[in-house]
């Protein structure tokens, strides 16, 4: 009988061990401006890559900014496909130097960093009523 298996660790395809999230965040930035010189993303998006540092953790958040809501949001309130592109690009760019272990089931955690990417502009920003 087989009982309960934990996943499988998910290695970016750039982790090369423990790096420290201002080393991460550094190369961030540098495949960021590559991509976009490369032509993978837009030249006219912005982006900040932040840190933070905490008991038991750190955590390296990504914000793509500079871009005209109407072409991230649909009408029907939806990423545009374009927006999704850039979303899932800058994704996998600060997802490449993790190492995520982690198993939910079990309440186990382990992870090279947490954090997140944000497209920055929402469909209720500059709204009148």
């Amino acid at each position: 009988m087989i009982g309960y298996q934990p996943p499988a660790p998910r290695v970016g395809s750039k982790y090369t061990g423990y790096i420290d999230a201002a080393k991460i965040a550094k190369m961030i930035r540098a495949d960021i401006k590559a991509a976009k010189t490369n032509g993978d993303l837009p030249h006219d998006i912005k982006t900040s890559v932040r840190t933070r540092k905490y008991a038991g953790g750190q955590a390296v958040d990504v914000t793509i900014t500079g871009w005209n809501p109407e072409a991230v949001w649909a009408p029907d309130h939806t990423l545009t496909t374009a927006a999704r592109y850039v979303k899932r690009t800058v994704e996998a760019i600060r997802s490449a130097y993790n190492r995520d272990a982690s198993d939910p089931m079990v309440d186990y955690f382990d992870v090279t960093y947490y954090g997140g990417t944000d497209g920055g502009v929402y469909p209720w920003e500059g709204v009148s009523s």
